[in-house]
Protein backbone atom coordinates (compact mmCIF):
# COMPACT_ATOMS: atom_id res chain seq x y z
CA UNK A 1 0.00 0.00 0.00
CA UNK A 2 1.52 3.37 -0.96
CA UNK A 3 2.43 5.66 1.89
CA UNK A 4 0.32 8.76 2.31
CA UNK A 5 3.34 10.76 1.19
CA UNK A 6 3.45 9.01 -2.22
CA UNK A 7 -0.30 8.72 -2.64
CA UNK A 8 -1.85 11.15 -5.14
CA UNK A 9 -4.65 13.34 -3.91
CA UNK A 10 -7.90 13.60 -5.80
CA UNK A 11 -6.95 17.11 -6.93
CA UNK A 12 -3.80 15.73 -8.61
CA UNK A 13 -5.85 13.63 -11.03
CA UNK A 14 -5.84 15.20 -14.50
CA UNK A 15 -8.27 14.46 -17.31
CA UNK A 16 -5.52 12.46 -19.05
CA UNK A 17 -5.05 10.29 -15.96
CA UNK A 18 -8.80 9.77 -15.67
CA UNK A 19 -8.94 8.74 -19.34
CA UNK A 20 -6.08 6.24 -18.85
CA UNK A 21 -7.74 4.80 -15.74
CA UNK A 22 -11.03 4.41 -17.62
CA UNK A 23 -9.24 2.67 -20.50
CA UNK A 24 -7.57 0.27 -18.08
CA UNK A 25 -10.85 -0.47 -16.29
CA UNK A 26 -12.64 -1.01 -19.61
CA UNK A 27 -9.95 -3.42 -20.79
CA UNK A 28 -10.38 -5.41 -17.58
CA UNK A 29 -14.17 -5.43 -17.76
CA UNK A 30 -14.26 -8.91 -19.28
CA UNK A 31 -13.67 -11.96 -17.02
CA UNK A 32 -11.71 -13.68 -19.81
CA UNK A 33 -9.17 -10.84 -19.78
CA UNK A 34 -8.72 -11.20 -16.02
CA UNK A 35 -8.10 -14.92 -16.57
CA UNK A 36 -5.47 -14.14 -19.22
CA UNK A 37 -3.81 -11.59 -16.92
CA UNK A 38 -3.67 -14.11 -14.05
CA UNK A 39 -2.20 -16.78 -16.35
CA UNK A 40 0.44 -14.39 -17.71
CA UNK A 41 1.34 -13.19 -14.22
CA UNK A 42 1.76 -16.77 -12.99
CA UNK A 43 3.75 -17.99 -16.01
CA UNK A 44 5.75 -14.84 -16.70
CA UNK A 45 5.27 -15.31 -20.43
CA UNK A 46 3.06 -17.50 -22.62
CA UNK A 47 2.60 -17.89 -26.35
CA UNK A 48 -0.85 -17.64 -27.87
CA UNK A 49 -1.30 -21.40 -28.24
CA UNK A 50 -0.43 -21.83 -24.55
CA UNK A 51 -3.15 -19.35 -23.66
CA UNK A 52 -5.59 -21.15 -25.97
CA UNK A 53 -4.80 -24.42 -24.17
CA UNK A 54 -5.06 -22.98 -20.67
CA UNK A 55 -8.23 -20.95 -21.23
CA UNK A 56 -10.14 -23.31 -23.51
CA UNK A 57 -10.99 -20.35 -25.75
CA UNK A 58 -10.55 -20.39 -29.50
CA UNK A 59 -7.45 -18.70 -30.92
CA UNK A 60 -9.32 -15.74 -32.51
CA UNK A 61 -11.01 -15.05 -29.16
CA UNK A 62 -7.70 -15.14 -27.28
CA UNK A 63 -6.15 -12.85 -29.90
CA UNK A 64 -9.03 -10.39 -29.55
CA UNK A 65 -8.60 -10.24 -25.77
CA UNK A 66 -4.82 -9.89 -26.08
CA UNK A 67 -5.26 -7.02 -28.54
CA UNK A 68 -7.56 -5.18 -26.13
CA UNK A 69 -5.10 -5.76 -23.27
CA UNK A 70 -2.15 -4.67 -25.41
CA UNK A 71 -3.80 -1.41 -26.52
CA UNK A 72 -4.56 -0.68 -22.86
CA UNK A 73 -0.88 -1.14 -22.00
CA UNK A 74 -1.52 -4.23 -19.88
CA UNK A 75 0.46 -6.78 -21.90
CA UNK A 76 3.50 -6.74 -24.15
CA UNK A 77 4.32 -9.13 -26.96
CA UNK A 78 7.51 -10.64 -28.33
CA UNK A 79 7.83 -12.49 -31.62
CA UNK A 80 9.98 -15.63 -31.68
CA UNK A 81 9.87 -17.13 -35.17
CA UNK A 82 6.28 -18.19 -35.78
CA UNK A 83 5.27 -17.80 -32.13
CA UNK A 84 4.15 -14.63 -30.40
CA UNK A 85 4.74 -14.57 -26.65
CA UNK A 86 2.87 -12.29 -24.26
CA UNK A 87 3.69 -11.07 -20.77
CA UNK A 88 1.76 -8.98 -18.26
CA UNK A 89 2.80 -5.38 -17.69
CA UNK A 90 2.07 -4.23 -14.17
CA UNK A 91 2.60 -0.46 -14.43
CA UNK A 92 -1.00 0.29 -15.46
CA UNK A 93 -2.37 -2.00 -12.74
CA UNK A 94 -0.18 -0.30 -10.15
CA UNK A 95 -1.45 3.09 -11.32
CA UNK A 96 -5.06 1.89 -11.11
CA UNK A 97 -4.44 0.48 -7.63
CA UNK A 98 -2.87 3.73 -6.45
CA UNK A 99 -5.81 5.84 -7.60
CA UNK A 100 -8.47 3.44 -6.31
CA UNK A 101 -6.65 3.54 -2.97
CA UNK A 102 -7.11 7.32 -2.95
CA UNK A 103 -10.85 6.89 -3.40
CA UNK A 104 -11.09 4.21 -0.73
CA UNK A 105 -8.98 6.08 1.83
CA UNK A 106 -10.85 9.35 1.16
CA UNK A 107 -14.15 7.61 1.82
CA UNK A 108 -13.01 6.03 5.08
Amino acid sequence: MPSKKNRPSSVDVTEDVVAELAQTAAALSDPARWRIMFLLAAAGELHVLGLVEKTGMKQPTVMHHLTVLRYAGLVARRRDGHFVHYRALTERLEQLHKHVDVIVSSSA
